[in-house]
């Protein structure tokens, strides 16, 4: 019998301690203070991306802390003003103390655009299929921005305050298609990298321009065009491949192409 309570003396001393442990560490888990997170950056101004390629409106960002050793997590989502001259700041609460890392990820507001053709009527009027593409290029584009902040040592007695730069790997592209005055049928297949997308059909009375700009159209991705003209009876008068385009970051890329009806070529047509 007094075995048997010295194991359980002992038992309880143990689960005394565990029990005290266990509280020490949970004390010193929930040390947690707030971080000042400044939105403005190289790519990042208050309500829109300041960035005069690729212009994506957004309107929230989410910072999230994490801390290296215990992998506790906080995180916040800060609403943007709506003042573009606003430069505001915003806390992230229940950081916890020690080394953590920071992450901000935003999205536009716009929705993705799959790749894909519409039709227009033909124009003969240069400026005014610059004037089509134009006004595709002013929509605000598709794009995620993220930022990050290497380890960084938080202290819930020592204010912090970080700024956390945002950039984005998404591009856009546009390209035009004019059609041939005379009865001919121009097919084209889009080609991005090298994977075949849907192909259209253009004709004497009508155009096409061809949009991408969703989460995969990112930097270093290609785009080329294999273009079939085929005359009224069917046969075929010119191949043309318009060589690859690579999709830059941040960048709308932009073109208007018209086939030669004469030669396995084509032409970029000029704004004039």
């Amino acid at each position: 019998m007094k075995q048997i309570a010295t194991f359980f003396l002992f038992l309880a001393s143990m689960l005394a301690f565990q029990s005290c442990t266990n509280d020490e560490m949970q004390e010193e888990t929930l040390k947690t203070t707030s971080v000042v997170i400044t939105t403005h950056s190289s790519y990042l101004t208050a309500k829109n991306v300041n960035d005069p390629f690729l212009y994506g409106n957004i309107k929230d960002i989410t910072v999230t802390a994490t801390q290296i050793t215990t992998g506790y997590k906080a995180n916040t989502v800060f609403t943007i003003s709506n003042n573009p001259n606003d430069f505001s700041t915003y806390r992230i609460d229940l950081v916890q103390e020690g080394i953590n890392t920071f992450t901000a990820n935003a999205t536009s507001v716009t929705q993705p655009v799959v790749p894909g053709y519409s039709s227009v009527p033909r124009n003969d009027s240069n400026s005014k299929i610059w004037n089509t593409i134009d006004a595709k290029v002013a929509n605000p584009p598709y794009a995620t921005y993220s930022g990050f902040k290497g380890e960084t040592v938080i202290n819930h007695n020592i204010p912090t305050t970080l700024s956390i730069d945002m950039n984005t790997n998404n591009g856009r592209f546009i390209a035009y298609f004019r059609g041939s005055p005379r009865p001919f049928e121009t097919t084209v297949t889009p080609y991005i990298d090298e994977v075949p997308q849907a192909e259209f059909v253009i004709t004497s009375v009508n155009d096409f321009y061809w949009i991408w700009n969703d989460s995969d159209c990112v930097a270093g991705k290609t785009v080329r065009f294999h273009c079939i003209e085929r005359n009224n009876g069917g046969n075929i008068k010119s191949v043309v491949d318009i060589p690859n385009v690579t999709i830059k970051s941040h960048t709308t890329s932009k073109f208007a192409y018209d086939i030669d009806e004469t030669g396995d070529t084509f032409t970029s047509i000029p704004r004039i």
